[in-house]
Protein backbone atom coordinates (compact mmCIF):
# COMPACT_ATOMS: atom_id res chain seq x y z
CA UNK A 1 0.00 0.00 0.00
CA UNK A 2 1.41 3.10 -0.67
CA UNK A 3 2.00 6.28 1.26
CA UNK A 4 -1.57 8.23 1.90
CA UNK A 5 -0.26 11.70 1.20
CA UNK A 6 0.51 10.39 -2.39
CA UNK A 7 -3.25 10.49 -2.51
CA UNK A 8 -3.78 14.22 -1.38
CA UNK A 9 -5.29 14.92 2.04
CA UNK A 10 -8.61 16.41 0.59
CA UNK A 11 -8.70 12.65 -1.41
CA UNK A 12 -7.72 10.41 1.06
CA UNK A 13 -9.62 11.82 4.34
CA UNK A 14 -13.32 11.08 3.20
CA UNK A 15 -16.07 10.85 5.78
CA UNK A 16 -15.72 7.15 5.64
CA UNK A 17 -11.92 7.05 6.39
CA UNK A 18 -11.76 9.31 8.92
CA UNK A 19 -14.29 7.49 11.15
CA UNK A 20 -12.16 4.46 10.29
CA UNK A 21 -9.12 6.36 11.72
CA UNK A 22 -10.71 7.12 14.74
CA UNK A 23 -12.17 3.89 15.29
CA UNK A 24 -9.09 2.43 15.09
CA UNK A 25 -7.65 1.43 18.37
CA UNK A 26 -3.88 1.25 17.10
CA UNK A 27 -3.39 4.10 14.96
CA UNK A 28 -5.06 5.76 18.13
CA UNK A 29 -2.35 4.64 20.40
CA UNK A 30 0.32 5.71 17.78
CA UNK A 31 -1.02 8.79 17.70
CA UNK A 32 -0.91 9.39 21.36
CA UNK A 33 2.57 8.33 21.73
CA UNK A 34 3.78 10.08 18.93
CA UNK A 35 1.69 13.53 20.68
CA UNK A 36 3.55 12.94 24.50
CA UNK A 37 6.88 12.62 22.48
CA UNK A 38 6.48 15.76 21.23
CA UNK A 39 5.54 17.07 24.22
CA UNK A 40 7.86 15.60 26.25
CA UNK A 41 10.62 17.35 23.73
CA UNK A 42 9.05 20.84 24.59
CA UNK A 43 9.27 20.40 28.61
CA UNK A 44 5.84 19.52 29.00
CA UNK A 45 4.17 22.95 29.28
CA UNK A 46 1.76 24.11 30.95
CA UNK A 47 -0.90 27.06 31.17
CA UNK A 48 0.07 27.69 27.45
CA UNK A 49 -1.24 27.93 24.51
CA UNK A 50 -0.49 25.57 22.16
CA UNK A 51 -1.54 25.60 18.34
CA UNK A 52 -2.13 21.63 17.20
CA UNK A 53 -1.52 21.18 13.95
CA UNK A 54 -3.24 19.20 11.49
CA UNK A 55 -5.39 17.47 14.71
CA UNK A 56 -7.18 15.30 13.12
CA UNK A 57 -9.86 13.75 15.17
CA UNK A 58 -8.37 15.45 18.27
CA UNK A 59 -6.46 12.50 19.73
CA UNK A 60 -3.85 14.81 19.86
CA UNK A 61 -5.76 17.83 20.97
CA UNK A 62 -6.91 16.00 23.94
CA UNK A 63 -4.04 15.18 25.54
CA UNK A 64 -2.38 18.82 25.12
CA UNK A 65 -5.64 19.98 27.58
CA UNK A 66 -5.66 17.30 29.73
CA UNK A 67 -2.03 18.43 30.92
CA UNK A 68 -3.91 21.82 31.59
CA UNK A 69 -3.11 23.78 28.33
CA UNK A 70 -5.21 25.77 25.84
CA UNK A 71 -4.85 24.41 22.07
CA UNK A 72 -6.68 25.70 18.95
CA UNK A 73 -6.44 22.43 16.61
CA UNK A 74 -6.31 23.19 12.55
CA UNK A 75 -7.18 20.46 10.13
CA UNK A 76 -7.82 20.21 6.37
CA UNK A 77 -10.86 17.96 6.82
CA UNK A 78 -13.73 19.15 7.87
CA UNK A 79 -15.03 15.22 8.35
CA UNK A 80 -11.70 15.04 10.47
CA UNK A 81 -12.60 18.05 12.61
CA UNK A 82 -16.32 17.16 13.02
CA UNK A 83 -14.83 13.66 15.00
CA UNK A 84 -12.59 15.94 16.78
CA UNK A 85 -15.60 18.20 18.30
CA UNK A 86 -17.31 15.37 19.06
CA UNK A 87 -14.50 13.70 20.60
CA UNK A 88 -13.86 16.86 23.12
CA UNK A 89 -17.42 17.06 23.88
CA UNK A 90 -17.78 14.15 25.48
CA UNK A 91 -14.50 15.24 27.97
CA UNK A 92 -15.25 17.26 31.39
CA UNK A 93 -12.94 18.50 33.63
CA UNK A 94 -14.20 19.16 36.62
CA UNK A 95 -17.49 21.00 35.92
CA UNK A 96 -15.89 22.46 32.97
CA UNK A 97 -16.45 21.04 29.73
CA UNK A 98 -13.47 20.37 27.69
CA UNK A 99 -14.35 22.56 24.93
CA UNK A 100 -13.72 25.67 27.09
CA UNK A 101 -10.18 25.32 26.47
CA UNK A 102 -10.17 24.59 22.90
CA UNK A 103 -11.01 25.97 19.37
CA UNK A 104 -10.78 24.00 16.03
CA UNK A 105 -10.39 25.79 12.44
CA UNK A 106 -10.57 24.50 8.69
CA UNK A 107 -6.65 25.45 7.62
CA UNK A 108 -4.66 24.17 4.60
CA UNK A 109 -1.63 24.99 6.40
CA UNK A 110 -0.09 25.14 2.79
CA UNK A 111 -1.77 28.00 2.14
CA UNK A 112 -0.59 29.42 5.47
CA UNK A 113 -1.85 29.93 8.91
CA UNK A 114 -4.32 32.82 9.68
CA UNK A 115 -3.27 33.65 13.01
CA UNK A 116 -1.82 36.65 14.37
CA UNK A 117 1.62 38.13 15.31
CA UNK A 118 3.17 35.62 18.34
CA UNK A 119 -0.03 34.30 19.33
CA UNK A 120 0.87 31.01 20.11
CA UNK A 121 3.50 29.85 22.75
CA UNK A 122 4.15 26.45 20.93
CA UNK A 123 3.18 24.27 18.45
CA UNK A 124 3.08 20.55 17.71
CA UNK A 125 1.80 18.54 14.97
CA UNK A 126 2.03 14.80 14.28
CA UNK A 127 2.16 12.72 10.68
CA UNK A 128 1.36 16.15 8.74
CA UNK A 129 4.84 17.68 7.61
CA UNK A 130 5.38 14.61 4.93
CA UNK A 131 1.72 16.09 3.17
CA UNK A 132 3.34 19.25 1.77
CA UNK A 133 6.67 17.62 1.10
CA UNK A 134 5.50 15.46 -1.32
CA UNK A 135 3.59 17.70 -3.50
CA UNK A 136 4.71 19.08 -6.92
CA UNK A 137 4.64 22.77 -5.42
CA UNK A 138 6.19 21.69 -2.04
CA UNK A 139 8.67 24.27 -1.96
CA UNK A 140 5.77 27.51 -2.51
CA UNK A 141 3.58 25.16 0.53
CA UNK A 142 6.41 24.76 2.45
CA UNK A 143 7.76 28.32 2.23
CA UNK A 144 3.97 29.74 2.95
CA UNK A 145 3.71 27.08 6.06
CA UNK A 146 7.01 28.18 7.78
CA UNK A 147 6.77 31.75 7.41
CA UNK A 148 3.33 32.10 8.72
CA UNK A 149 4.71 29.73 12.08
CA UNK A 150 7.39 31.60 12.70
CA UNK A 151 5.14 34.58 12.99
CA UNK A 152 2.30 33.05 14.85
CA UNK A 153 4.64 31.95 17.68
CA UNK A 154 5.69 34.06 20.28
CA UNK A 155 9.56 35.13 20.41
CA UNK A 156 10.58 32.37 22.79
CA UNK A 157 8.28 29.96 21.24
CA UNK A 158 8.95 26.27 20.00
CA UNK A 159 7.57 23.90 17.62
CA UNK A 160 7.80 19.90 16.96
CA UNK A 161 6.76 18.50 14.06
CA UNK A 162 7.06 14.91 13.75
CA UNK A 163 6.73 13.43 10.27
CA UNK A 164 7.69 10.75 8.06
CA UNK A 165 10.66 11.74 5.36
CA UNK A 166 10.86 9.76 2.15
CA UNK A 167 14.64 10.67 2.15
CA UNK A 168 17.51 12.30 3.58
CA UNK A 169 17.23 14.90 1.24
CA UNK A 170 13.93 15.23 1.73
CA UNK A 171 14.57 16.08 5.17
CA UNK A 172 17.19 18.47 4.56
CA UNK A 173 15.63 20.84 2.15
CA UNK A 174 12.79 20.76 4.83
CA UNK A 175 15.24 22.07 7.58
CA UNK A 176 16.78 24.14 4.85
CA UNK A 177 13.50 25.97 4.06
CA UNK A 178 12.34 26.40 8.04
CA UNK A 179 15.68 28.17 8.77
CA UNK A 180 16.01 30.80 5.79
CA UNK A 181 12.66 32.07 7.99
CA UNK A 182 14.56 32.40 10.74
CA UNK A 183 14.33 29.50 13.00
CA UNK A 184 16.89 27.57 14.40
CA UNK A 185 16.95 24.11 16.13
CA UNK A 186 17.34 20.58 14.50
CA UNK A 187 15.90 16.81 13.77
CA UNK A 188 15.47 14.23 16.26
CA UNK A 189 15.88 10.66 14.61
CA UNK A 190 14.33 7.54 16.76
CA UNK A 191 15.32 3.73 16.14
CA UNK A 192 17.02 5.32 13.30
CA UNK A 193 18.35 1.88 12.33
CA UNK A 194 14.82 0.62 11.18
CA UNK A 195 13.12 1.63 8.54
CA UNK A 196 9.36 0.28 9.82
CA UNK A 197 10.07 1.69 13.68
CA UNK A 198 11.71 5.35 13.01
CA UNK A 199 10.28 8.36 13.83
CA UNK A 200 11.39 11.65 13.03
CA UNK A 201 11.10 15.13 15.25
CA UNK A 202 11.32 18.34 13.16
CA UNK A 203 12.41 21.24 16.19
CA UNK A 204 12.19 24.53 15.64
CA UNK A 205 13.08 27.17 17.88
CA UNK A 206 12.58 30.87 17.96
CA UNK A 207 15.24 33.54 18.84
CA UNK A 208 14.67 33.72 22.48
CA UNK A 209 14.39 29.52 23.41
CA UNK A 210 17.93 29.37 21.44
CA UNK A 211 19.50 26.49 23.34
CA UNK A 212 16.17 24.72 25.08
CA UNK A 213 15.30 22.10 22.46
CA UNK A 214 15.27 18.94 24.12
CA UNK A 215 14.01 20.08 27.80
CA UNK A 216 12.98 24.03 28.15
CA UNK A 217 13.15 25.53 31.44
CA UNK A 218 9.85 26.47 32.68
CA UNK A 219 8.80 30.07 32.16
CA UNK A 220 8.45 32.14 36.14
CA UNK A 221 5.14 33.15 35.76
CA UNK A 222 4.00 34.01 39.42
CA UNK A 223 3.54 37.57 39.27
CA UNK A 224 0.96 36.82 35.89
CA UNK A 225 -0.23 33.79 36.37
CA UNK A 226 -3.37 32.43 35.74
CA UNK A 227 -5.45 29.55 36.97
CA UNK A 228 -6.60 27.51 33.78
CA UNK A 229 -11.16 27.62 34.87
CA UNK A 230 -11.21 24.00 36.05
CA UNK A 231 -8.60 24.55 38.70
CA UNK A 232 -10.39 27.81 40.03
CA UNK A 233 -11.08 26.20 43.43
CA UNK A 234 -7.58 25.70 44.42
CA UNK A 235 -5.38 28.04 46.14
CA UNK A 236 -1.89 28.58 43.84
CA UNK A 237 0.00 26.62 46.53
CA UNK A 238 -2.52 23.54 46.42
CA UNK A 239 -2.43 23.89 42.09
CA UNK A 240 1.61 23.48 42.12
CA UNK A 241 0.98 20.38 44.54
CA UNK A 242 -1.35 18.84 41.90
CA UNK A 243 1.09 20.06 38.64
CA UNK A 244 3.93 18.15 40.91
CA UNK A 245 2.32 14.96 41.37
CA UNK A 246 0.94 14.70 38.14
CA UNK A 247 4.40 15.28 36.70
CA UNK A 248 6.10 12.90 39.27
CA UNK A 249 3.47 10.21 37.79
CA UNK A 250 5.33 10.39 34.36
CA UNK A 251 8.58 10.10 35.95
CA UNK A 252 9.47 13.65 35.77
CA UNK A 253 12.05 15.32 38.33
CA UNK A 254 10.12 18.07 40.07
CA UNK A 255 11.43 20.52 42.47
CA UNK A 256 10.95 19.76 46.37
CA UNK A 257 7.74 21.04 48.21
CA UNK A 258 8.91 23.31 51.29
CA UNK A 259 7.28 25.69 53.35
CA UNK A 260 8.18 28.25 50.49
CA UNK A 261 6.02 26.67 47.59
CA UNK A 262 3.69 29.04 45.93
CA UNK A 263 4.99 31.62 47.42
CA UNK A 264 6.74 34.56 45.37
CA UNK A 265 9.80 35.82 45.83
Amino acid sequence: MGRPENCGNKVYYTEEIAEKYDNSSSLNNIQSRLTQKCLDILGNPTDSLILDIGCGSGISTEQIIDDDNYTIGIDISVDMLKLAKKRIGNITYGDQPADNFCDFAVVDIGEGLPFKSATFDYAISVSVLQWLAVQKDSKKLLNAFFFTLYDALKTDGMAVLQYYPESDKQMESIIMCASKYGFTGGTLVENQDSKKKRKTYLILEMAGAKGKSVHIREKKKARTFKKPVANKDLSYRDWIIRKKAKREEKGLEVPRTSKYTGRRR
